[in-house]
């Protein structure tokens, strides 16, 4: 049941609600509605999930206590959710919620959100401490964007992972801080303490990581992990830093889900294709998402992606962004030549917009692509790469030759096309008989 006032709140005949979800969001708030919103909460002892959103909301320290009582006869609570963004909440505000949320020895979900609340490295360490005190634990959501947090606070952050020993599902949003190299060490050796950890997804873009090798070793001991979302964007990694990355994740044998967001970090060609030879040792993968836009990858970086990535002989759905690299014509037909290989693929999401490889180039690369026998999904996108409609005849021959696709998504914005040729275009995919849906932007 969602309420926006303390009024709904005290409204309710029974308290027998299970789930509650206040929103005061940007609400000014008294002492004494937090008083007899916090009497109500306490009323609510069958309650297994509360979400509370307060983002923006200014409380200080003895309204915060106050709300934090209504939390004292939750004793079943389970998922807990609550949003403190855009508060400015200081180190005695944080001492106040961890006291309270350290009681609720069922939680087994936590969602907190504290974004843009200046908590630096002190901070920090007091919801850490808060985390390890869940003994039971299994679902983290962390989301601390923009917080001044530094390598210290990074590694008090990753300790107290040890303790959460029955913790399956973790999400950590940690981008626009200071963690540098060190600190995604010592984040990453604390996560990998969690042996039962199976999703994780780590958001740490614009932390000035650089380009330390190994960092991400650690992981080698979460032999559980399905599923890896890992975003280093705008990161200064370089070639160096792709070196041994992701080496840790060779010995994750479950692994069939795995996303990798390193744009903006010049990695180049060799760069490229040290990350995918680590790809390509993860035997048992089904769903990789890569993309290396703005690395300044050339024909040969292509070719080296399409050779490693046709190892990946599981893989059934891919995608794949090269936005705005140097790709030429040659280039996008040795990548095709590369992706053919992968035998069950049956879904591509491929992103070359921004790249000079000309009609041409998309000619080949469809020749080649079609030569995928399983290919059901292709959502292809060619904006601003130097096309010409005079060569349309080719491409649409070249559609034809995909004897299973049924989806088909094609963007060719800012290229040399016009209205008539557009029109033509669209005639002529309409002939596709087995396609069930397409779309071109």
């Amino acid at each position: 049941m969602i309420f926006s006032s303390k009024k709904q709140l005290l409204s309710q005949n029974t308290f027998l609600e299970q789930s509650i979800k206040l929103e005061l969001s940007e609400k000014q708030i008294n002492d004494i509605q937090l008083d007899e919103l916090s009497q109500a909460l306490n009323k609510y002892t069958n309650l297994n999930t509360l979400k509370i959103k307060l983002d923006k909301v200014s409380l200080n320290n003895q309204q915060l206590a106050i709300l934090m009582k209504g939390f004292q006869s939750c004793i079943k609570l389970s998922n807990l959710k609550l949003n403190f963004s855009f508060c400015k909440t200081d180190q005695e505000g944080l001492d106040i919620i961890k006291d309270q949320l350290s009681q609720l020895s069922n939680l087994k979900i936590l969602s907190f959100r504290l974004i843009s609340s200046k908590i630096g490295d002190i901070g920090i360490q007091k919801i850490s401490w808060l985390i390890s005190e869940l003994k039971q634990l299994s679902e983290l959501n962390l989301q601390i964007q923009n917080n001044q947090i530094t390598e210290i606070g990074a590694k008090n952050l990753g300790q107290c992972f040890q303790q959460c020993k029955s913790l399956q599902n973790l999400k950590i949003e940690f981008c626009n801080n200071l963690i540098q190299s060190q600190g995604t060490f010592e984040l990453i050796n604390g996560v990998g303490a969690c042996q039962y950890l199976e999703c994780l997804i780590l958001d740490l873009r614009n932390n000035d990581i650089g380009s330390q090798k190994c960092m991400f070793q650690g992981l080698s001991n979460c032999k559980s992990l399905k599923t890896f979302n890992l975003s280093l964007v705008n990161n200064y990694l370089n070639q160096e830093g792709a070196c041994f990355l992701l080496d840790g994740l060779k010995e994750c044998p479950k692994l069939q889900t795995f996303g990798l967001f390193i744009r903006n970090n010049n990695i180049e060609d060799k760069g490229s294709l040290e990350i995918c030879q680590q790809i390509s040792q993860l035997e048992n993968l089904i769903n990789l998402t890569l993309e290396l836009q703005n690395n300044s990858i050339t024909e040969e970086g292509c070719q080296s992606i399409g050779e490693k990535l046709n190892n990946c002989q599981k893989l059934k759905n891919l995608s794949l962004s090269l936005q705005n690299n140097d790709v030429n014509e040659q280039g996008s037909l040795q990548l095709g030549r590369g992706l053919r290989q992968i035998a069950y693929l049956k879904e591509l999401v491929l992103d070359l917009s921004d790249n000079q490889i000309g009609s041409l180039g998309a000619s080949q690369l469809l020749s080649e692509l079609a030569c995928i026998k399983g290919l059901q999904i292709l959502n292809l996108s060619l904006r601003n790469c130097y096309m010409e409609e005079d060569h349309f005849d080719r491409l649409c021959f070249q559609l034809k030759q995909f004897q299973f696709l049924t989806s088909l998504e094609l963007e060719l914005q800012e290229n040399f096309i016009s209205e008539e040729g557009e029109f033509i275009l669209i005639k002529r995919l309409k002939k596709l008989q087995r396609l069930v849906q397409f779309q071109l932007k």
